[in-house]
């Protein structure tokens, strides 16, 4: 009876895991949705161009032409402007499109695998896409997806390190947090690689308790082979993969060679599956890597000034106060009390932060997203080591991860720390001077003028504006300026307005947002987005001496934000 009863309990703690982790993922996943019906469309510039390039998969897949305009390319060239989406119109991308191609009826796989991204990430974006339609919902559903992924290996990593309950907190804990729903609603590779780093650390486990089992080894280097199928970055998680297992394998119980050979072989794999794929891109790859050394080549190598840029960015976009309070106090934890498990994690983490703060050009808080799980695991297992006050300090957690993730509902509009979250995420520490550090120095206030999202019914009346103006190049130029606090809605409207245009194959350019422009072009539409109470002296004062601009038409993007719309003639 005893026993019995045992297994009854046993049974009744699995089948409770299993159904907390469910309402976990659906959610994780119906927050996602929900988040994505409401949503102003404010996808950021790279998230665009990666969501753009998904669409051109999805356009193949459903056998539909894809058009390339040389002469608009030409034109584009000639009057030096700088692009800020719209893939065909970009000078490093329309190499692409060049050449053979043109001959062709349709662009077709071969073409499309040309670019300085792997395929996998596009291919499965670009098939949701040719599934259910070209909708922005259709981005929200796809990371979702992976995001779901995410959190159930999380809970898989924080169960194997520690316990049960240790991996359903770790779980929730990422669900909710701001950083994570943010490129789980943006078109972000980063998303997919949170999953495959997390499998990987898995296998990391399973090697370093397990050293004799070859299989663990074949595992690993198919994950290393996807994830660099994924993000070329990966290659930095194949090295920490390595590292750590190096450092932390037993080589005397496993033997050296062996544990060689093993290696070995996880590499044989990697190189069997990127292989294909980047010597078939080499060009375009070797002239991405080539460009963003030269971008950053101000950066010094081994810089001491910028070894803690990172961690303002990890504190005040990622974590937030409280749950980096908590990272801190866990890491200080388990150095007081070495757990095997948790030492290598940590050990991967600070191999990781070394690496993201000597990335060229800047420190981007989404290049340490896919670290994000184990932080919430180190966080997880520590509190549930803790003898006293732990139930307390799970409840306040719990707490504030709901109000985190799900604060939104009970407000019914987006909070500021949404829009706060999406503006910070993408933008980090620029090592070049002439930047501001904008996680430091810039302020919400400064940033930010309302909590009321622009609606998507008014940024599609914006478009279906400027596609009825006649342009005498056939193609449709945007500048989009704006006054003082408006930043946040006019790159909202960018966004929206570049994704109608590729969901619809428009011929739509939105130029880099910047108030000056660089040469007269007869036909370029400016819009001007600005508060209510704001006149438009501040646009005509930037361009009476530069063009001449008629007026359209204003139109209300919310009860406080209006955009004039102007054509230059």
């Amino acid at each position: 009876m005893f026993s019995l009863n045992n297994i009854f309990q046993r049974y009744n703690k699995k089948i409770i895991a299993r159904v907390c982790l469910a309402f976990i993922m659906f959610g994780f996943i119906g927050n996602n949705l929900f988040w994505g019906a409401k949503s102003p469309v404010y996808f950021y510039r790279d998230s665009i161009m990666n969501i753009n390039w998904a669409v051109y998969y999805g356009k193949m897949l459903k056998n539909e032409k894809l058009a390339y305009r040389p002469d608009l390319f030409r034109l584009l060239e000639k009057k030096k402007v700088q692009r800020d989406t719209n893939i065909y119109y970009r000078e490093e991308y329309g190499n692409i499109f060049k050449g053979p191609i043109l001959k062709k009826e349709k662009v077709d796989l071969s073409d499309l695998l040309r670019f300085h991204h792997p395929p996998l990430w596009f291919i499965f974006l670009g098939g949701l896409f040719a599934i259910f339609g070209f909708y922005s919902w259709v981005v929200f559903l796809g990371q979702g997806i992976i995001g779901v992924m995410a959190i159930l290996v999380t809970y898989f990593v924080g169960k194997k390190i520690c316990s049960v309950s240790a991996g359903l907190f770790s779980a929730f804990v990422l669900s909710t947090l701001p950083s994570f729903l943010n490129i789980c609603r943006q078109g972000f590779l980063e998303t997919a690689l949170l999953p495959l780093v997390l499998t990987g650390i898995i296998l990391v486990d399973c090697i370093l308790k397990y050293p004799l089992k070859r299989i663990n080894y074949i595992f690993l280097g198919l994950i290393c082979g996807v994830g660099m199928l994924t993000k070329t970055t990966f290659s930095l998680f194949v090295v920490l993969f390595f590292l750590i297992i190096a450092i932390f394998v037993d080589k005397k119980k496993i033997g050296y060679s062996v544990f060689l050979k093993n290696l070995l072989i996880a590499v044989i794999l990697i190189l069997v599956l990127l292989l294909p794929w980047y010597m078939y891109a080499r060009g375009l790859l070797y002239e991405d890597i080539i460009s963003n050394f030269h971008k950053g080549g101000s950066q010094k190598i081994i810089d001491f000034g910028s070894l803690f840029t990172l961690l303002p960015l990890i504190k005040n976009v990622q974590l937030g106060f409280i749950f980096f309070a908590v990272f801190i106090l866990g890491i200080t934890y388990f150095c007081i009390k070495p757990r095997f498990s948790a030492s290598y994690l940590i050990a991967f983490l600070f191999f990781g932060y070394i690496f993201v703060i000597l990335v060229p050009i800047a420190v981007i808080s989404r290049y340490f997203s896919p670290f994000l799980p184990l932080i919430t695991v180190l966080i997880s297992c520590a509190v549930v080591d803790i003898p006293r006050f732990k139930r307390i300090i799970i409840i306040f957690l719990i707490g504030v991860s709901f109000a985190h993730g799900y604060g939104w509902f009970a407000l019914g509009v987006f909070s500021r720390a949404d829009q706060m979250i999406y503006f910070y995420d993408d933008i980090g520490v620029k090592y070049n001077r002439k930047y501001p550090v904008y996680s430091v120095d810039i302020k919400s206030s400064k940033l930010f003028s309302s909590y009321i999202p622009l609606p998507i019914m008014q940024q599609k009346a914006v478009y279906s504006i400027i596609k009825e103006i006649s342009s005498p190049s056939g193609l449709k130029l945007i500048k989009i300026t704006w006054s003082d606090k408006h930043i946040l809605e006019a790159r909202t409207l960018a966004a929206g307005l570049s994704l109608y245009s590729m969901f619809e194959s428009f011929p739509l350019i939105i130029e880099n947002p910047s108030p000056y422009q660089h040469e007269f072009f007869s036909g370029r539409i400016w819009l001007f987005v600005r508060g209510l109470n704001e006149d438009i002296e501040s646009f005509l004062n930037i361009n009476k001496k530069k063009s001449k601009t008629r007026y359209i038409r204003s139109i209300f993007l919310s009860p406080a934000i209006i955009c004039d719309i102007f054509l230059e003639i």
